[in-house]
């Protein structure tokens, strides 16, 4: 039962994990405000040596994953020992397999790319400014770009 379970724990934990997250817009010192992205730790931001190109930190990205992973561990287990008996399908597994496979096939393609850096760990310090939840087809507002109209009457 437990193989059946991690069969199911592992796409959910891909998919939450690329659908759902925190944005934290921060201050670094040095280098101009940025948006970091990243639940519960913040595991990627913008490079600052070109546009268009990330900087990803390793221990906090396996960190988050593990994190996510416990979630739905502790979940479902709890779920199927104190509550209802869980049965699954091959169908649904196949289908959240299907889904996880293309989130994350998308997702890579998108962190391989060649300006992209990855680093072990971060090695500036940040002060968190903002932060907010963040699903996959959300845009990320800059907040410094929010501009508040005042009306003449």
């Amino acid at each position: 039962m437990k193989k059946e379970l991690f069969k199911l724990i592992i796409p959910v934990s891909i998919i939450s994990f690329i659908v759902f997250t925190k944005w934290w817009y921060v201050s670094v010192v040095d280098t101009p405000n940025s948006i970091m992205i990243g639940f519960p730790l913040a595991y990627s931001c913008n490079a600052w040596h070109t546009s268009m190109s990330q900087q990803f930190f390793l221990l906090e990205f396996i960190f988050d994953f593990l994190v996510y992973l416990m979630f739905w561990t502790i979940l479902f287990f709890g779920f199927d020992k104190l509550i209802l008996e869980i049965n699954t399908t091959k169908i649904v597994n196949r289908i959240l397999i299907l889904i996880s496979s293309l989130l994350m096939t998308a997702s890579l393609i998108l962190v391989f790319m060649p300006e992209n850096l990855f680093f072990l760990k971060r090695d500036f310090d940040i002060k968190v400014i903002e932060t907010k939840p963040k699903f996959l087809w959300q845009t990320i507002p800059h907040p410094e770009s929010k501009i508040e109209f005042k009306s003449d009457e």
